[in-house]
Formats: C-alpha cells, structure tokens, sequence
C-alpha cells in the first residue's frame, strides 16, 4: 500500500509557461522512492503534449522535460515517477499546456506517494502487531505472557545473560604519549556512526591505551568492537595494531586481536574468560600500535563486554573449574594452570 506524502491542491496557475504543482521534501533522513499522481480539470479541452519537470536537490531529473499527450477532454489524469529523492533534499514538479486556454481555469490536485513504505498494517492485517513490534525495538517494550523478553527482563533473572557492559574509563599506557583523541569514549556506547577516535601524534611511542569496564559480579565471555585501523600513509600494511585483554591473573596483556590497515568498519566478537576480570569487576581491553606511524588512528564506533551473571564472580567461576583436577588435568584456563587457584585482584 502507498503511503501519501503531501495533497497539493492545483489552483489559480497559468500553464502556459511551467507551473511548480508539487514542492515537498519526503525525508530529512532517509532515501525515499517517490510516484506522482495528478488529476486535473477545466482543461481548455484541446489536449496535445504537456511537459513535465523534475527537479530534486536543485538538479533536473532527465529526460528534460517529460512530454505527456494528453487526449483532447476538459479532465485529465496522470502519473509520473518512481523516482528516488535523496534524504533532506526537496522534489519540484512542475507542468506546462501547450494551449493557451489553459491559463487561469485549471483546478486539480497532485499526490506525491511514498512507494517504498511498508504498510503497518501488514504483519497479519493488524496494526496492534505492528505497534507491539515498533515498542519492542524503540525501547518502550510491552507486557503480554507470551511476549518476547527484553533485556532488562532477562538481566533480573537469576542466573541470567546481562547482554553488555559499556566502557567507562580510558587511560594510556605509555608515559609520555601524546596521541590526539577525536570525541571521547562515551560515544562507543552507541552504535550510531560517530568514531572515538585515538591518533598517533607522532609523538611518544604511539597509539596504547586502554578502555576500562565495570561487569559487577560478572564473569566476561566477549568483547565486541565494531572499528576500523587505518595507517597515516603509504605503504599501506605496513603496521598493524593489536586488541589486548588484560589477565588479571597473571597481570599481563594478551593479544586477542590484531588489526591490519581498513578503511572500512570491521565487526569482531573476542571470546574473553574469567582471568579477564578482576575480583572488582574490571575488564581492560588495550589498543596498541606495533610501531610509532604518525596520523594513524584506531577508529572505534561502538564495544561491548557481553558477560554472564548470577551473583557469582570470575573468581568463583575460576575456582570451580580449576578444583575439577582430575577432568581438566594437563590443560590450561586462560594462563591459569590447573590445580591452581591465584586470587584475582
């Protein structure tokens, strides 16, 4: 089903020379794929070519103009597009008679339609379904027995999934560094397109800081980033940029990740173990440059800490995995050897 954007009444308008019957921005945000529809009457009856116009974001859309034969009647109708009107740009159609008769009289009106629009009414011909869909996702939620449950839902579940932590600090590591930051990290806690940005200054030994996360009394199992690493300069993968995750347990950073140079975004989901957080609940997760490159930069959109709750702690889940000697003997958990139970501070 179409979706009406704008009714413009037609009224009063010499058609002799092209007349704007149609002035509307679809979208300030998105894309839209439009279609007009005119009715027209009190023609002076001749009928022939008509001209139509389009103009979106100031520039004519072609072929310029669009010629339409009208047949020889007093009413008329007629539909023109799709077209495709970028976001936050305005579409003016306009129309042109050849017959001078059509100077004064015409009355009519132009409907510009949104083609690509979903009927809400479409999930099984109710808009209750649709309106209960729209709460789930925008963050108001509904309640029903058989509803899906959110994520505050099943965060109050004993023994539950919290779904994420996000950062809460950033501190660099090297003394002396002097890399320049674009925004803060407070921004990577939404997925939105708008980058934390570290770059190397040329200074210092380059990019290495860390972001630091609060989980509670959580056990961490991922760390995911949605980033991109890119170089200051040719040649290009010539330096790389290592993710590195903080064991507590033996008080030394791992690498979990490297990074090579990408000037698009790249998702990565980091599987993390309990040696990654402290007794406090602290998870750091490091970013560190293999060697100085000025104007280098990390560019970071959005991370998380996805971690497992139920009023247990990384130590307790350690020490319940590293009793069991006999079923794990000879293994590793994390860089924790088996049958050894170092508090994590």
């Amino acid at each position: 089903m179409l979706k009406l954007i704008a009714n413009d009444a037609i009224s009063g308008l010499d058609f002799t020379s092209s007349q704007a019957i149609s002035t509307n921005t679809p979208s300030s945000t998105v894309a839209t794929m439009c279609q007009l529809h005119v009715t027209l009457a009190a023609l002076d009856g001749t009928g022939g070519f008509f001209e139509v116009t389009i103009s979106i974001g100031g520039v004519m859309l072609q072929p310029t103009p669009t010629p339409i034969d009208f047949a020889a009647t007093a009413t008329a109708a007629f539909d023109v597009g799709p077209f495709t009107v970028p976001a936050n740009k305005a579409v003016v159609i306009s129309l042109k008679s050849p017959n001078a008769g059509d100077s004064a009289d015409v009355t009519g009106n132009a409907y510009l339609y949104d083609v690509s629009a979903t009927d809400i009414v479409s999930i099984s011909g109710d808009s209750g379904a649709a309106d209960n869909l729209e709460s789930m996702y925008d963050g108001t939620g509904y309640v029903h027995d058989s509803a899906p449950a959110s994520r505050d839902q099943i965060a109050a579940l004993s023994g539950g999934v919290t779904i994420s932590a996000t950062a809460g600090s950033r501190e660099f590591l090297s003394t002396g560094d002097t890399d320049d930051e674009t925004l803060t990290y407070a921004v990577t806690a939404s997925h939105d397109g708008a980058f934390y940005e570290v770059a190397d200054s040329g200074a210092g030994v380059g990019i290495d800081f860390y972001l630091e996360f609060d989980i509670g009394e959580g056990a961490p199992v991922d760390f995911h980033i949605d980033c991109h690493y890119e170089e200051g300069g040719a040649p290009f993968n010539n330096n790389s940029l290592a993710i590195r995750a903080y064991n507590w347990n033996t008080t030394t950073y791992e690498t979990v990740e490297t990074l090579e140079h990408n000037t698009s975004v790249e998702v990565h989901d980091i599987g993390l173990n309990v040696t990654h957080a402290s007794n406090a609940g602290k998870v750091r997760i490091a970013f560190t440059q293999a060697s100085q490159e000025a104007s280098s930069a990390i560019k970071i959109d959005h991370c998380t800490i996805g971690y497992v709750t139920g009023g247990l702690t990384a130590n307790d889940v350690r020490d319940a995995i590293l009793d069991d000697a006999t079923r794990f003997s000879g293994a590793d958990v994390g860089s924790a050897a088996v049958g050894s139970a170092p508090t994590i501070d």
